[in-house]
């Protein structure tokens, strides 16, 4: 035991300048984070890749592939950082694995890239317990007093928040959550600025059995309605049943936001944004679409006085890039102007209604074949 702490204390001294540089996060689905315990380090690194592989492939069966479990007993080939760091007086192992090298590990077996754009989920859980009923704050949750709320989005790569409860939140009761009531909940949402939030009521039914039922919801901000994505009512203990909403919430965005590569083939998205009336709008457009990892290129074709015409070349589907779009607080999604529907038709973009615009082949390898195309989006920049 006093070998095992030695080392560690020797361990950290040595990456005490990586301490400095690489912070501690939980939000990077290239970063793995595990308790240290009195594990050694070869352990740490493989569950440490563990976890990243099940945040960026989307997949909690990842680890189960012979190709995995092959490489996960040697992590050190794919580890860009690693290091020590107390965390809220708890030890961990952080592990930062290479991007470059992850992503083609997974398209190698053709599984899903779920990049770094994901979004952020507000959460409006209320509780009946043997002691009474409330709102969970993000205070309560941040004290540790669900571990498992805590933990286990960090275990997926999904960042889940509470509402702070204060004056303003307290509109919202246990009964208005356990009613469904959306659009007072959808209102008091506003503030946190999420385009999802999920509406879960728990009840203590014995000492050790909980029953959750959630739903995840989201509210177009033109039109103010509602639409349940997901929904579920799930029994266990407490850690159990918060641990499967957490599970399929993930679960659910993995298939909406995740790229599967077509073999190369690109796609291309006409993207039209009005609003961007300033280089600041401008910049922040080009750096959202960057990030996205859907996107293999992009080009402006055109910039007028309040819009900006974008070309983008699509190395999946188009749903999973105009889902990614959607996330970008700033960007609301605009119903195609019949004026430039009917120029479509007659001059512009063809679609190939043969054309499966998510799982299409390259069925030609010839270098002058038009790239699959889809309608244009349209969005608004607020």
């Amino acid at each position: 035991m006093k070998f095992i702490f030695l080392k560690r204390v020797l361990v950290i001294l040595c990456l005490t300048y990586a301490s400095f540089t690489t912070a501690l996060t939980f939000n990077n689905p290239y970063m793995g984070n595990v308790i240290a315990g009195n594990s050694d380090q070869s352990k740490l690194q493989e569950a440490a890749l563990r976890q990243v592989l099940v945040k960026v492939s989307g997949s909690r069966s990842i680890t189960s592939k012979p190709e995995v479990k092959k490489l996960l007993k040697n992590p050190t080939s794919l580890l860009a950082q690693s290091g020590f760091q107390i965390y809220r007086g708890t030890e961990y192992y952080y592990a930062l694995f290479d991007q470059r090298k992850i992503n083609h590990l997974l398209k190698s077996i053709q599984q899903p890239v779920w990049g770094t754009v994901r979004p952020t989920t507000l959460v409006w859980l209320a509780v009946q317990g043997n002691a009474g009923r409330h709102v969970m704050s993000d205070s309560s949750v941040l004290q540790g007093s669900d571990w498992a709320l805590t933990n286990q989005p960090r275990e997926r790569g999904i960042e889940l928040k509470f509402p702070i409860m204060d004056l303003e939140d307290r509109s919202i009761s246990t009964s208005s959550i356990s009613g469904k009531f959306y659009n007072d909940i959808a209102k008091a949402s506003k503030r946190y600025g999420e385009k999802l939030f999920v509406v879960a009521y728990m009840k203590q039914e014995t000492s050790q059995k909980w029953k959750l039922s959630w739903t995840l919801v989201s509210v177009d901000s033109q039109s103010k309605q509602h639409k349940e994505l997901v929904s579920k009512t799930v029994r266990g203990s407490r850690a159990s049943v918060e641990i499967q909403m957490t599970n399929k919430i993930a679960d659910y965005y993995a298939s909406q936001y995740a790229v599967s590569e077509n073999d190369g083939k690109l796609f291309s998205q006409q993207v039209f944004v009005k609003g961007i009336s300033d280089y600041d709008k401008f910049s922040r457009l080009t750096a959202s679409v960057k990030k996205l990892s859907s996107v293999s290129s992009f080009e402006i074709t055109t910039i007028s006085e309040n819009e900006v015409v974008l070309n983008v070349k699509l190395k999946g589907g188009f749903a999973s890039f105009e889902n990614a779009m959607s996330l970008n607080r700033h960007l609301h999604k605009m119903a195609a102007p019949k004026v430039e529907k009917e120029v479509m038709e007659d001059t512009t973009i063809k679609v190939d209604e043969n054309i499966d615009l998510e799982n299409s082949k390259d069925s030609s390898k010839s270098e002058s074949k038009v790239d699959p195309v889809a309608p244009p989006l349209y969005f608004k920049w607020r």
